[in-house]
């Protein structure tokens, strides 16, 4: 089988992204450990950071930042979709929404449908959910993805 070191040969474009289609991205975990990690670094509240003080607050214990989960959903967007794809970057999210804490060790299931074509863009909407089906989080999310070659 040849290589294709470029990718270019695999390579997903504008194109090939339609209204409606549905990628299921793989499940997302999150240790106590990388929760008190990410808060220490980008959201230090006392609920993402301690895990005895956080008991008492509104969450029961700690949780993860939703700036985390919406890391985790793009961490598996890029590996499902845009690793293979002639994207440009992201270049707006929108809409971003949470709605279920994500505790130490639960899983969530990312996944992303895309929405109306944009000029140059694909718009998709990114969703974790959890195993039982519940919405934990959402946004709206536009990433340039380059045209196919003539």
């Amino acid at each position: 089988m040849a290589r294709d070191p470029s990718g270019l040969l695999s390579a997903r474009y504008y194109e090939d992204f339609r209204p409606g289609d549905e990628y299921d991205l793989g499940e997302c975990v999150v240790s106590e450990a990388e929760i008190v990690e990410f808060a220490a670094d980008w959201d230090p509240q006392y609920f993402h950071l301690d895990p005895v003080t956080a008991v008492d607050g509104p969450f029961g214990g700690i949780v993860a930042s939703g700036w985390q989960i919406c890391a985790a959903w793009m961490r598996a967007w890029d590996d499902a979709v845009l690793a293979r794809a002639a994207t440009l970057g992201l270049s707006e999210a929108e809409d971003i929404r949470w709605f279920v804490p994500w505790r130490p060790d639960q899983r969530l299931l990312a996944r992303a449908v895309v929405l109306e074509p944009a000029p140059a863009a694909v718009r998709v909407r990114a969703e974790m959910h959890t195993p039982e089906g519940t919405l934990a989080s959402s946004m709206v999310v536009s990433t340039p993805v380059a045209p196919r070659p003539a």
